[in-house]
């Protein structure tokens, strides 16, 4: 311990060692923590004992789990359906539950006292012939990535989910609402996704070792990801490779130890806000993020919001038809840029073995039926027929 910490500190960390339940150790590391003065000599410190005290946490979620029956699930764990699933994240009154309810018609508790929503509710947004998973979460607050109230269980929920909708309240500071926000996520190592860095998703677990799940075409030696994991100190942990990637790519991810998400800002509350409240909506500048405002209430700019919601996810629709029949099976939902080769596993593994050729209609196809191979990238709308050896 630095030699410059208060003698208070002192009496805590004895507490937090002589703790003997998992629930004494988290409540004396969280009062340990609280007490050390914040700066730039206690920097490592505190971002030690945070690691710590998550770890305590996340065993703590497991021990609930397994007594909670043979499923283990609690009201945080939500099964993704849908096209997506995008986590509608706020403060407390923002008129989350409103939106929810606008766009998809939840039954949703919709109140005017603090924090109304106390465990996560999901809707299905219609969107064209598809349907978005779209899951409130209680509010966040301050201090929620370093476990206030329900803080890591949401914090979870945004870490799993496809996207993230962060929404704030017009009548109230954009900038510091959004701050928070953002505050928190990144101190769960949650950041929103910039560029085309490829997805993956780097999960630390209390034990179990390395798991490497791999979703796509891999450009190296998938034997070696546990080695670089371990040249980054990463014991445990499951790896998710979900786009098309390479070594490189997976030790940055390591390095960062963080996962991307794309994010969507809505400022909500529009119908109650005057000209200059809303004129500051910049305000995502720094981040990139994009922003449009909507009024849950009144309707305003909700049917464009479900348009930018499908577009900020980076999915697309493509349309299999077996040769010879009138009409398309429901739509694949593939990643923005994929190929015909991925269209093609989607449907059944095999099919990449035995393709012969595919015959492709709509926005990719120079003229109807084009002839295609496996390596033809596709656009959202296109219909494909697959013909086999």
């Amino acid at each position: 311990m630095p030699t410059n910490l208060p003698a208070k500190c002192t009496q805590l960390e004895r507490e937090y060692r002589e703790a003997k339940s998992l629930e004494g150790k988290i409540r004396a590391l969280e009062a340990y923590i609280g007490s050390i003065p914040e700066h730039k000599g206690t920097m490592k410190l505190r971002s030690h004992l945070k690691t710590k005290l998550a770890k305590l946490r996340e065993e703590l979620e497991n021990r609930r789990r397994s007594k909670a029956g043979a499923s283990g699930r609690t009201a945080f764990d939500i099964k993704k359906t849908g096209a997506a699933q995008v986590l509608i994240l706020g403060l407390t009154q923002v008129g989350k539950s409103q939106l929810l309810k606008a766009l998809t018609n939840a039954a949703v508790e919709i109140g005017n006292r603090p924090y109304t929503t106390l465990a996560p509710v999901v809707g299905m947004m219609p969107y064209q012939d598809i349907q978005l998973s779209l899951v409130e979460a209680p509010a966040i607050m301050e201090g929620a990535s370093e476990g206030k109230a329900w803080g890591p269980q949401v914090l979870g929920l945004a870490r799993n989910s496809d996207g993230i909708l962060l929404v704030l309240a017009a009548d109230q500071d954009l900038g510091l609402q959004l701050q928070i926000l953002l505050d928190e996520l990144k101190a769960f190592g949650i950041h929103p996704r910039k560029g085309k860095q490829p997805r993956i998703d780097v999960q630390p677990t209390s034990s179990g070792g390395v798991r490497v799940f791999c979703a796509n075409k891999f450009h190296g030696s998938l034997e070696n990801v546990p080695r670089l994991a371990a040249e980054e100190d990463v014991r445990n942990a499951v790896i998710k490779i979900l786009d098309e990637a390479s070594e490189e790519d997976v030790k940055l991810a390591l390095s960062q130890k963080t996962v991307q998400k794309p994010m969507l800002v809505a400022v909500n509350k529009a119908d109650l806000a005057s000209s200059e409240d809303t004129g500051n909506l910049p305000l995502s500048e720094g981040e990139n993020l994009p922003l449009i405002q909507v009024s849950a209430k009144e309707g305003g700019g909700l049917e464009e919001l479900k348009r930018r919601l499908f577009d900020f996810l980076g999915i697309m629709r493509v349309y299999p038809r077996r040769p010879g029949q009138p009409e398309p099976d429901k739509p694949l939902i593939l990643r923005r840029g994929e190929k015909v080769s991925d269209a093609a596993s989607r449907i059944h593994t095999d099919l990449r073995r035995r393709f012969r050729y595919a015959k492709l209609w709509g926005p990719s196809a120079k003229y109807p039926g084009e002839k295609v191979g496996l390596d033809f990238p596709l656009r959202d709308g296109d219909l494909i027929e697959i013909y086999l050896k």
